[in-house]
């Protein structure tokens, strides 16, 4: 469940998420922001106050309150699917507008770029002085 976490914070066209999560016979509201992306919040009723959840903590802490977590992998994973769909539609539409080789032109400098990008961090910072603790 994290990766999907991962992948909507990474990768989301959304805005924002919104999800309701049955949990221990109440329910939770959960939803999270582009504009502060490494947090969810996470309210147990309406009129509770929000709980600001670091991304990397959210699945420990609804396991704490006994959210329904097959549910939210559930809707996390028709997300990340709905994304998949809009960016194959969004890729076959450039092939219709610029064609396969245009298309594969785009892809091979934005994959020229990454590599060039990782290179020029890479010369810059120093390597990893990794020491044995015993």
């Amino acid at each position: 469940m994290q990766r999907l976490l991962d992948f909507l914070y990474e990768h989301s066209l959304d805005k924002r998420i919104y999800s309701v999560l049955p949990a221990n016979g109440a329910e939770l509201q959960l939803s999270w922001s582009a504009e502060e992306p490494q947090h969810w919040e996470v309210r147990a009723s309406t009129s509770a106050p929000a709980a600001q959840v670091q991304r990397a903590e959210l699945v420990a802490h609804l396991t704490e309150l006994g959210a329904d977590l097959v549910l939210f992998e559930r809707e996390l994973g028709s997300l990340v699917a709905a994304h998949i769909v809009v960016a194959d539609q969004m890729l076959g539409a450039a092939y219709e507008a610029i064609g396969p080789e245009g298309v594969s032109t785009v892809l091979r400098g934005q994959q020229q770029f990454v590599r060039e990008l990782r290179q020029a961090l890479a010369d810059l910072l120093p390597p990893p002085r990794l020491r044995l603790v015993r």
